[in-house]
């Protein structure tokens, strides 16, 4: 066999990996949920679909966004991924803590990119943030968590898989 053959077919390999790899990302509808605000003036709004979009202030006794029901649709999911953008310079964040991922209530710690103040929070970047939910059982209650920040038009989406 020739090299270019050779190198044709490991490269249409990962190709196909790849691919299988994206294709298991499920985006995650927030639709029913809903904002709640403790101390702030955060606003949100969906936006392209599947998207969060966050502008405002939230103060030391937090706002974020809350979506509950009996079926989330998370059974047999092994993971949740926050894609975060649109954080800017012009925004402030108290301690560099960007956002808190709750599930039934408990913080949920990503495999990176915690925050070194309080490791419940995601560190202030746009990003990727990966959380294994493979252990967590009945997922009825997914809240975002917002502390301390005054922030443009910072956009979540989520994807499961």
């Amino acid at each position: 066999m020739n090299k270019a053959l050779v190198f044709g077919i490991l490269f249409t390999m990962a190709v196909s990996m790849t691919t299988a790899q994206q294709s298991s990302r499920e985006p995650f509808d927030f639709f029913g949920g809903a904002l709640w605000l403790q101390e702030g003036n955060l606003q949100m709004w969906h936006d392209d679909d599947y998207a969060l979009v966050f502008s405002g202030t939230a103060g030391r006794g937090g706002a974020g966004y809350v979506i509950e029901s009996r079926n989330l649709g998370l059974e047999r999911k092994q993971r949740l991924i926050l894609v975060v953008s649109g954080i800017v310079t012009s925004d402030r964040f108290d301690l560099n803590k960007l956002v808190k991922l709750e599930i039934n209530g408990i913080p949920i710690q990503s495999g990176g990119n915690m925050n070194r103040n309080d490791p419940n929070f995601l560190n202030a970047r746009n990003g990727e943030y990966t959380f294994d939910i493979s252990g967590i059982v009945d997922i009825r209650k997914i809240n975002l968590v917002f502390v301390n920040c005054s922030i443009g038009n910072v956009k979540i989406v989520m994807f499961t898989e």
